[in-house]
């Protein structure tokens, strides 16, 4: 099976792992040259912003090291930053690393969060 294949909502094994905070299989993904920027058909997102989302570390520290863009929005009607998401759920040691990784705090979303 093609690594970044989709389902019908778009979403790629990739974003699944990520959102589900399966690092290993982001690893093992990402290593067979899965699309760290594929998004999804509905809401645009992202492996990086499904992880900072559900608030998994874990999986946004391998993202990273990957080489993943920290500043890529989830371009829906909001255009959100993995950061932003971070931010929103409460999880301060993930906006900590993304920062650290390099995310923009100065961005503004489409309706200026």
């Amino acid at each position: 099976a093609e690594v970044d294949q989709t389902n019908r909502r778009g979403t790629t094994a990739l974003i699944f792992a990520a959102k589900k905070g399966q690092a290993d299989c982001v690893d093992r993904l990402v290593q067979a040259g899965a699309n760290m920027h594929q998004r999804t058909k509905a809401d645009k997102m992202t492996p990086l912003f499904a992880a900072a989302t559900n608030g998994h570390l874990e999986v946004v520290d391998r993202l990273l090291k990957a080489g993943t863009d920290p500043n890529q929005t989830n371009s829906g009607d909001t255009g959100i930053t993995p950061v932003m998401a971070a931010a929103q759920g409460g999880y301060l040691e993930l906006v900590k690393r993304l920062v650290q990784g390099g995310a923009d705090i100065q961005y503004h979303s489409y309706d200026l969060r």
